[in-house]
């Protein structure tokens, strides 16, 4: 693995246990500000990735692999990820991301409703 890709897994991993930590916390104490901070943790990371890849894919540089784009998307930024799709218009005609993405969003979606 290159020391990028352990870069990515490494700040990867650290913004989504920020985002699920404050997440739980906001189940534990019933607030909804913590809840609101955690997705928006995650899913601005998770725009903020497919604007970077798209950038990288144009200047034909390090990209970030898909499963790893996919598994952000179903651990909370699947509004993010989508959000890249059609205003980045990044992984848009990829069968993976028109199937996976929307059905990550309304079972997370769901899961909000629930907690709420």
């Amino acid at each position: 693995m290159g020391e990028k890709l352990r870069a990515h897994v490494r700040t990867r991993t650290a913004v989504l246990l920020l985002g699920w930590l404050l997440i739980l916390w906001s189940v534990s104490i019933g607030g909804h500000l913590p809840l609101f901070c955690g997705l928006l943790a995650i899913n601005g990371y998770a725009f903020a990735l497919m604007a970077i890849d798209k950038r990288a894919a144009r200047r034909r540089q390090f990209r970030l692999p898909e499963k790893s784009l996919l598994l952000t998307g179903l651990l909370g930024g699947a509004a993010g990820i989508g959000l890249g799709m059609v205003l980045v218009h990044h992984k848009s005609r990829h069968a993976s991301f028109l199937t996976c993405i929307p059905l990550f969003f309304l079972l997370q979606a769901a899961g909000i409703w629930y907690l709420w």
